[in-house]
């Protein structure tokens, strides 16, 4: 029975929570991304910059 609740409950929780996702939240908005020296640094701002893209931001 307890397993049925948790169950029921996450499932309404992840239902509630994908209706109110924008399909993309940054739309139009403008983001200056940091640029750092270090080249380990700057594969992790090229990634964060295309997943920043892919949401409407604009870097």
């Amino acid at each position: 029975m307890r397993h049925t609740v948790i169950f029921a409950s996450a499932f309404a929780t992840l239902v509630t929570a994908s209706a109110f996702a924008a399909d993309l939240p940054g739309k139009g908005i403008t983001v200056q991304p940091i640029q750092s020296t270090i080249s380990e640094e700057s594969f992790q701002t090229l990634l964060v910059s295309r997943g920043a893209g892919k949401v409407g931001f604009i870097p």
